[in-house]
């Protein structure tokens, strides 16, 4: 099994166009989602409403195509669960907001703990204090979105997520300038 974390070589290996690329494409995001955050919000959760419905049906088409199988009657279980959920949220996007929002918070703060044990493991790269800075700000963003909830989930998960995103971009370009630098000093 890989290695989860790259060890000092892998800068070798790393495109630093690609980095720059990610961070810039990022930063851009960032900034699209911070000029409405409450559409950003709202189109989350269709999206998210729409994922549930098509993986409902892709469930529902796998349980009918392999009828025969044991399993058969847990995917039917679960094309109509995914297929009830993904309805009730595209019916209720407030609701569903709502319920997103919570999911959200958890979600930043296990990626928040994620980005800080990789940059202790690229502790050695100039960039790796902003993926920590970014890994705490993601904690952050998660805490005070469960602090908050449910009243902040109309504007929240679309805010949060221009942070996360600026940080994470500025994060992949300082990382950028890094491969760069140890890639011309021969590291």
């Amino acid at each position: 099994m890989k290695n989860m974390f790259p060890a000092r070589s892998s800068f070798d290996h790393i495109g630093k166009k690609w980095l720059m690329g990610l961070g810039i494409a990022l930063i851009v995001l960032s900034f699209i989602t911070l000029g409405a955050p409450y559409l950003t919000s709202i189109a989350i959760t269709f999206i998210v409403g729409a994922v549930l419905i098509g993986s409902g049906v892709a469930y529902g088409f796998h349980a009918f195509q392999n009828n025969k199988w044991s399993g058969f009657f847990f995917s039917i279980i679960a094309a109509l669960i995914n297929i009830a959920a993904g309805l009730l949220i595209l019916t209720y996007p407030k609701l569903g907001l709502v319920t997103l929002t919570l999911i959200f918070a958890l979600l930043l703060a296990i990626q928040g703990v994620i980005k800080i044990l990789a940059s202790l493991k690229l502790s050695w790269a100039d960039g790796a204090f902003w993926l920590l800075l970014s890994g705490v700000v993601s904690i952050v963003l998660g805490v005070l979105i469960w602090q908050g909830w449910p009243t902040t989930a109309a504007w929240v998960l679309g805010l949060f997520l221009s942070i996360d995103l600026l940080f994470a971009g500025w994060a992949m370009i300082f990382l950028s300038s890094t491969a760069n630098r140890k890639r011309k000093a021969g590291k």
